[in-house]
């Protein structure tokens, strides 16, 4: 049946006097309610809104809205408003995503994150589907990280969308963030580890496992475990996992790996200066694996790519000290003299070069 529009004192006193069955589903209704809003006639308008509600037949998603629309704009009362949400998605089973999309804008303004995080918070356990809690979920992580900042209901958030997805992106990097803040690196690796094995794009992955690999040499000190997952998870990066893997190798004493690793990196290398200090190193880790002929032709190898370099020549001459290999250390003492800048190491030099030839003419 319809009604007259009235003046609100009339209309409360029609509508109070109706059966809640006998109550009006036509555009009728909604006029009524909304002279009965007009005048801030609140006890009256919920009542009669209460009444039909009783009724599953008339249930509207309208009523429910206007309610918590009220109560949150008006009444200043969220944790009502969050009752009606509550109520609506029990009573008429909305979708989660019409709701979100066409709904809650009718009930809160554009930038009430506040009032739309309670909502959202206080719905989620009527949510049906995976799908559902998970839209629902990211939002509420973006409202309580970006927009209204509650460091519990965010950890709340976080930790129930790692519940429901437990290899969700989102949700890992923020724990990866919050462990690695934390300092508490185990579980940054059980991160790491779900982020690699759900990353969609191979590079992603190639990044992860790098990561992964950086987290266990630098900060849980196990280079053994670095080595096993760069093996496993980077031969074919486009990033460069050289140092990595000679720290690695390095840390365990292994002078053949930390040699391997250079030789391969060498390859890579363009510019002279750098080709001259990696086959420096080459020579010192030669020296190390008592391959002291390599090591030789490496720094005189280093020595020819860039002349000034001091530190092959110091070895070259080293070298050549503990072998009593006075000729050659008189030619390395020569040409070191060449290079050298200052005058003052140049005249000790070629003081060097006097007492060891002197030396030589009396043996």
């Amino acid at each position: 049946m319809d009604y007259e529009i009235k003046p609100p004192e009339e209309l409360i006193e029609t509508l109070n006097t109706v059966r809640a069955d006998d109550l009006p589903d036509s555009q009728n209704w909604n006029q009524c309610l909304d002279i009965l809003e007009q005048y801030e006639c609140w006890r009256p308008l919920f009542k009669v809104v209460e009444k039909r509600m009783s009724i599953p037949s008339l249930r509207s998603s309208e009523d429910y809205i206007r309610l918590a629309k009220i109560q949150i704009k008006n009444l200043e009362d969220i944790h009502k408003a969050t009752d009606y949400c509550t109520r609506l998605f029990s009573d008429l089973k909305v979708v989660y995503h019409d709701f979100r999309i066409n709904m809650l804008p009718e009930m809160i303004d554009e930038e009430d994150y506040s009032s739309e995080g309670e909502i959202l918070f206080s719905i989620l356990k009527r949510l049906q589907t995976e799908e559902e809690k998970i839209e629902c979920l990211e939002r509420m992580c973006l409202i309580f990280e970006k927009k209204k900042y509650d460091e519990e209901k965010l950890n709340y958030s976080y930790e129930e969308l790692l519940r429901t997805n437990p290899y969700n992106a989102k949700a890992l990097r923020y724990f990866k963030a919050v462990y690695t803040q934390n300092q508490q690196w185990e579980k940054v690796i059980e991160v790491l580890r779900k982020l690699h094995s759900s990353a969609k794009h191979k590079n992603d992955g190639f990044r992860i496992a790098q990561e992964w690999a950086t987290v266990l040499l630098f900060q849980l000190d196990n280079p053994q475990s670095c080595i096993k997952v760069l093996d496993e998870h980077c031969k074919d990066s486009p990033l460069d996992t050289s140092s990595l893997y000679y720290e690695a190798h390095y840390r365990k004493g292994d002078w053949h790996g930390c040699l391997k690793v250079l030789q391969i990196f060498f390859e890579k290398v363009d510019s002279d200066t750098n080709k001259a200090i990696v086959l420096l190193k080459i020579g010192e880790l030669q020296e190390l694996t008592e391959d002291i002929e390599q090591a030789i032709v490496s720094y005189q190898k280093s020595h020819e790519l860039h002349p000034d370099y001091l530190e092959s020549l110091e070895n070259l001459i080293e070298i050549n000290l503990q072998q009593r290999n006075w000729k050659e250390v008189v030619y390395w003492l020569e040409k070191m003299s060449s290079v050298v800048e200052s005058n003052k190491l140049k005249e000790r030099l070629d003081e060097a070069v006097v007492r060891i030839q002197d030396g030589l003419k009396s043996i």
